[in-house]
């Protein structure tokens, strides 16, 4: 009998912390961020389906938000400002991850890897979604850091939303994830559930 490591590889991801360089009052894993990011992908997918009309398989975002950072099991979480140094440490990095992603399909039983390749290698249109939620996410990191009293987080904040005010201006759901949302993590608990 074959013995299939993929869910045992991928359960690996609650080991891996993020935002490694900087101190954290709350230390995340890539796990609880994938998760994170999903949750955000399927808002955003019946933001603009329902509200502006739109047409996206929202299971297609979900599944590759859930995947899209599953490559750091091999790579581990590369710090933004180490990712973006210079063109060629970015694109070896991207290289690494496609890697990471082919090794990680290898480990699928042949039957389903098709299946498995559209989490790992999604079309342009659910790439910018998920990469819209994953910036999302790191922003609303950052505002629950900084309101512990964290400021070290107040850079990457201003970063945060600065890429997505910049490269998803087009994105209407973005905008209103915005306007409507982020400002609930500024409240306390109490005030959220009056």
């Amino acid at each position: 009998m074959e013995t299939i490591y993929f869910p045992a590889v991928l359960g690996r991801m609650k080991h891996l912390p993020r935002w490694a360089l900087m101190p954290n009052i709350r230390q995340e894993n890539v796990h609880e961020h994938s998760m994170d990011v999903a949750l955000i992908a399927d808002l955003l997918c019946s933001i603009r389906n329902e509200i502006f009309r739109g047409n996206i398989n929202a299971g297609e975002v979900v599944r590759a938000a859930l995947y899209h950072d599953a490559s750091e099991i091999f790579t581990g979480d590369v710090a933004t400002p180490v990712k973006y140094a210079n063109p060629d440490i970015k694109k070896c990095l991207k290289e690494a991850e496609t890697e990471a992603c082919n090794k990680l399909m290898d480990m699928l039983p042949i039957e389903v890897r098709e299946t498995y390749h559209s989490n790992f290698f999604p079309s342009p249109e659910v790439k910018e979604l998920v990469k819209a939620a994953d910036k999302l996410s790191g922003l609303i990191k950052c505002i629950l850091e900084r309101k512990l009293g964290n400021t070290e987080f107040g850079d990457a904040e201003e970063s945060h939303l600065g890429w997505l005010r910049k490269n998803c201006s087009h994105m209407q759901e973005v905008g209103y994830f915005i306007d409507h949302c982020i400002s609930a993590y500024e409240k306390s608990l109490d005030k959220v559930l009056r």
